[in-house]
């Protein structure tokens, strides 16, 4: 919440300063929306060879094993005497960093459309309340609808 605040001033009072700073963040959700229509789900992609896994291995090297520890459910483990990250530090960095892309799309484009920034972000802070509570109803209704990733990317895109 603190990092969407920074977020929401930063991007706010850029996008007062530029106005034409707008165009930029738009043509970044046009290209997200078309994205996500065109790509196959079906098709399972080797993590190994995501861009973010490899800077965490040259990172880390050999601390960050191949597993998650199954019986503590810890970050880092010892082995041997050194100290290891799990895959579970790379997931939650990841999620992080996908949060941090997520604030700036979705702050941008409050911010555009919303003047007072105070409105913004306390509408954006009750909307994560709101999502996070309805995360399980609304994963399991995921499968019911068909074209749901469709009607969304024409969202984005319309927006």
């Amino acid at each position: 919440i603190l990092f969407k605040m920074i977020f929401f001033l930063t991007l706010g009072s850029l996008m007062h300063a530029m106005v034409w700073i707008r165009f930029v963040f738009g043509g970044i959700l046009i290209y997200s929306g078309i994205m996500a229509v065109l790509e196959d789900e079906e098709e399972e992609e080797d993590m190994s060879k995501l861009h973010s896994v490899v800077a965490v291995r040259s990172m880390l090297g050999s601390r960050l094993t191949d597993s998650y520890d199954t019986e503590g459910q810890r970050l880092f483990i010892s082995i041997d005497g050194r100290l290891h990250a799990t895959l579970l530090v790379l997931v939650i960095l990841v999620l992080e960093v996908t949060d941090v892309l997520f604030a700036v799309d979705s702050v941008s484009a409050k911010v555009a459309q919303i003047d007072n920034q105070y409105t913004a972000y306390s509408s954006s802070v009750l909307a994560v309340f709101g999502l996070r509570a309805m995360f399980f109803v609304l994963h399991d209704l995921v499968d019911c609808f068909e074209l749901l990733k469709v009607g969304l990317c024409i969202i984005l895109v319309f927006i």
